[in-house]
């Protein structure tokens, strides 16, 4: 799987590069491992067009990505919006947090979805955290198929599609999901 690994830059170092190490061991491609690479003071110094260029390949590599890994250990306002985006886009979300030096974040308790994971990990266990969590993530990962419609069909899902600033296939789930908890009720 394609993972997009992001965490906050002043934030520890030594365990963002052993859950990196982690899920490199299992053979996910690691699309976002420059990321560490930036400090506070560049991020600081930035100039409006590089923060802007910046969150261009921040989106990019959102779309990329099979699942997004964060390491929240550390309170950070952009992993929120980072959450809010990834979930917005319907990717599994896999959020961690260290043993002993943060409880899992208020906000976050309420969250009742199947594609978001609040772990919490001793940096000894990551291998085996990484490997569950990503098993589960990899099952949450949406099926592709080929579906025909006609273009009367077509017509409306875009129009909808439009209106509602969304794509087609979100339109088709939640009315799939709609439907089976009408069903299931």
């Amino acid at each position: 799987m394609k993972v997009h690994f992001a965490a906050l830059v002043d934030g520890n170092r030594s365990n963002y590069f052993k859950i990196i190490d982690s899920i490199k061991k299992q053979e996910h491609e690691l699309i976002t491992e420059h990321y560490l690479n930036r400090t506070v003071e560049e991020i600081e110094n930035e100039s409006f067009n590089e923060s802007k260029k910046f969150h261009s390949e921040f989106i990019n590599w959102m779309k990329k990505a099979d699942v997004i890994i964060y390491e929240i250990t550390k309170n950070d306002i952009n992993a929120g919006y980072e959450l809010s985006f990834a979930m917005a886009m319907k990717k599994p979300v896999i959020l961690l947090y260290e043993k002993n030096k943060t409880s899992t974040p208020f906000v976050l308790r309420g969250i009742d979805n199947d594609l978001l994971q609040v772990i919490e990990y001793n940096i000894s266990d990551i291998d085996y955290i990484i490997s569950e969590a990503l098993e589960l993530a990899k099952n949450q990962l949406d099926i592709r198929f080929n579906l025909f419609i006609s273009s009367k069909q077509n017509n409306f899902l875009e129009d909808q599609a439009q209106k509602r600033k969304i794509s087609k296939s979100i339109i088709i789930r939640d009315l799939i999901e709609k439907e089976m908890r009408a069903v299931l009720a």
